[in-house]
């Protein structure tokens, strides 16, 4: 398993969230001294962690575990497109592609997207 990855992504689904790890970890039977051992990939999590992991939050296990990410899985991404015409929702994963494709080619280097995002109110 790819402990560190996992545990990356345990802490965005958090602070996503705005939960501190205290809260996180109550809501999803863990402690905070646990909390954080997971997100620096020192420890792994239960099956029965992650099923309650992702009920709590509405993220999916194939994120948590394989990275994969499905839009419909999402419920930051449902709302986000909740009111948006079919014409916007393409429009904007057009806008995502975009963006994905950029910072593949800049290495990593994410600096200006996140300018753009900060000027944009984001």
């Amino acid at each position: 398993m790819e402990w560190i990855q996992i545990g990356e992504r345990v802490e965005r689904v958090r602070l996503d969230r705005k939960m501190s790890k205290e809260e996180f970890g109550r809501r999803i039977g863990m402690s905070r001294i646990y909390v954080g051992k997971v997100e620096r990939g020192e420890r792994g999590l239960s099956v029965d962690n992650v099923i309650r992991l992702c009920r709590e939050t509405g993220v999916s296990a194939d994120y948590i575990l394989l990275g994969t990410f499905n839009p419909d899985d999402d419920p930051v991404t449902r709302a986000a497109v909740a009111e948006l015409s079919r014409e916007q929702i393409h429009i904007a994963l057009d806008l995502i592609k975009r963006v994905a494709d950029f910072i593949k080619t800049d290495g990593g280097n994410c600096a200006l997207v996140h300018e753009v995002a900060r000027q944009m109110g984001v």
